[in-house]
């Protein structure tokens, strides 16, 4: 798990034009020792290391952090990748009954689509098999 404190870096930093901290800054952000600021910087490579995604790197007293790594950032925090929700027909056909029927405003097609992430087409097909059933 990522220090919250860290995550406060990540933050300052997409305010920043350059990807770059430094040793003197990351420790005030941190509040805490060198040796202690590299130890979180080394818990955070960890976690980057298992997404694949590159590495903070130190070069002097300085420490650059990719824009990519800025870019997925919830994903270091937790420690793994978002999955992709697919749902089988009879799995969305249930899901456009509970939709409906939760629904304080008047649908659309769209805000199925959206909730579903299919097609058009493949909305209306199942709203046709949800009618015959």
């Amino acid at each position: 798990m990522i220090n919250k404190r860290f995550n406060r870096i990540i933050v300052e930093l997409a305010k920043k034009e350059e990807n770059i901290i430094t040793k003197e800054q990351l420790m005030f952000f941190l509040s805490c020792s060198e040796s202690k600021a590299l130890e979180e910087i080394g818990k955070v490579n960890m976690n980057l290391t298992l997404l694949g995604l590159p590495l903070i790197e130190q070069t002097g007293d300085q420490f650059f952090i990719s824009a990519l790594v800025q870019h997925r950032w919830n994903e270091v925090i937790i420690g793994r990748k978002f999955a992709t929700i697919v749902y089988s027909e009879s799995d969305r056909q249930a899901l456009l009954y509970l939709i409906t029927f939760t629904e304080l405003e008047n649908l659309s097609v769209f805000h199925y689509q959206s909730f579903l992430r299919v097609s058009r087409n493949t909305v209306l097909a199942d709203i046709k098999k949800c009618e015959k059933n």
